[in-house]
């Protein structure tokens, strides 16, 4: 017989794939626990509602998110453009993730949800980037005129004004493709020559675009 803690863990995997898939309104507590594989009062002995469910699978998917983000700026075998570049495909895969149904249902009707977590979302992103920055310029990459914490105010707002679902269903590119374009507009000019040629070298121009073409290919 499943215990309390992995019914809960079944209901916030089953609930996280259904949201993400097809917005919070459209999915109902039945479909829910029919993914978990528990009846529909088993899961209201675990979860007093579904908005419940919501807000436990936000918090769970934002501190996922922290922790993966933690590992890369840890991992002692990145330099400045490998954590810089792991912390942003961090950022797309997980929008990536979520369709614009659940972005439109959070913002309309849980407002206070998404202010918590775009808050997190800019706070987590802003801290690493003037630490990455710092690095950047300690290892050369960055000239040494550089405010670390106003570039990192500078991207953040251009990130998250830009790479997010909502804005993203208007424009031709994938959260991916967008985030490099954005990463390459603002850092480019702040880095020395040797940092640009190492950047060049990964393949991909100033605009982020691939040299194989930049046409989105299904969803976000």
């Amino acid at each position: 017989m499943a215990g309390k803690t992995e019914i809960r863990e079944r209901v916030l995997c089953s609930a996280r794939e259904l949201f993400f898939r097809y917005g919070f309104n459209k999915v109902t507590t039945d479909e829910i626990a029919a993914a978990a594989g528990i009846s529909k009062r088993t899961l209201y002995q675990h979860f007093e509602s579904k908005e419940r469910i919501l807000v436990e699978v936000t918090e769970e998917t934002a501190r996922e998110t922290a922790e993966r983000a933690e590992a890369v700026m840890r991992d002692e075998n990145r330099d400045f453009l490998g954590r810089m570049m792991g912390l942003m495909e961090l950022r797309s895969e997980s929008l990536s993730r979520i369709g614009k149904a659940l972005v439109v249902d959070v913002q309309r009707h849980f407002p206070g949800l998404w202010r918590m977590v775009e808050g997190m979302r800019s706070a987590f992103l802003h801290s690493y980037l003037e630490k990455i920055v710092e690095q950047g310029m300690e290892e050369g990459f960055f000239r040494p005129d550089l405010d670390p914490k106003m570039l990192a105010l500078v991207y953040t707002a251009a990130i998250g004004d830009i790479v997010n679902p909502e804005s993203l269903s208007a424009l031709p590119y994938t959260a991916r493709e967008a985030t490099e374009a954005v990463t390459r507009l603002i850092f480019f000019g702040a880095l020395t020559d040797g940092a640009r040629k190492k950047l060049a070298a990964a393949g991909r121009g100033v605009g982020g675009r691939s040299r194989t073409g930049g046409k989105k290919e299904g969803g976000r």
